[in-house]
């Protein structure tokens, strides 16, 4: 009896290793046949989206060049934006860095353009400024303040400067005598003498106004 029961266990023992290895031997035939899709995992709309948003290549950053300014010796004395326009200009030239910033020519040149002499000081080959003196000047004040008016109410533009010059002309050709007189008379209410030959007129000069006599009786010739 033991040796029948043992026998039929050996034999189940058996059957069930035999079962394991069919099962194993299928496992392996579909794995060599039926490979696994790894992307039949992934959703369909993750997948579009990848197609639509491709990757972009990162771009390397613009390096930026040196920022070059726009003032210059030849825009800073005319511009009516210049820094010059709004500078105190008298404070600048008075500071004495500003005079050792110029080479001995330029002082030399400088120098000279001085109406007051009284200013410069030292050795004619190298002179410096009296910036006491110079300071307490109120000429110097004035002349530095109209010049940053006239800066920046564009008076030193080039256009300007030009247009300028050929009035000047125009009034020294005696152009603008005939309104110049017709001026005087509204503003003084008053009748300008005249000749038989013509009408004496205002004559305005750069420094001084000469107004001829006013008499009832015009003159004779």
């Amino acid at each position: 009896m033991k040796t029948r029961r043992q026998n039929n266990n050996a034999k189940e023992d058996a059957a069930r290793l035999q079962d394991q290895a069919t099962t194993s031997d299928s496992l392996e035939t579909r794995n060599d046949t039926e490979p696994t899709d790894v992307l039949s995992s992934v959703p369909k709309d993750t997948e579009v989206d990848a197609q639509k948003s491709p990757t972009k290549a990162i771009q390397p950053a613009k390096r930026k060049g040196i920022r070059k300014s726009k003032w210059d010796r030849d825009t800073v004395l005319v511009d009516p934006k210049s820094p010059l326009a709004t500078i105190n200009l008298r404070k600048l030239i008075a500071n004495p860095q500003a005079w050792d910033a110029l080479d001995p020519e330029q002082q030399r040149e400088i120098a000279a353009l001085f109406p007051d002499q009284g200013h410069i000081i030292g050795d004619p080959n190298s002179p410096r400024l009296d910036y006491q003196s110079l300071m307490n000047d109120d000429g110097f004040h004035d002349s530095c303040q109209s010049y940053v008016n006239d800066l920046a109410d564009g008076r030193h533009d080039t256009a300007w400067l030009a247009s300028a010059w050929e009035a000047n002309e125009r009034r020294r050709a005696g152009d603008f005598d005939e309104y110049l007189s017709k001026k005087f008379e509204t503003d003084w209410d008053t009748t300008l003498p005249v000749t038989k030959a013509s009408p004496i007129i205002l004559k305005l000069d750069n420094n001084t106004d000469s107004i001829p006599p006013l008499t009832d009786n015009p003159v004779e010739t």
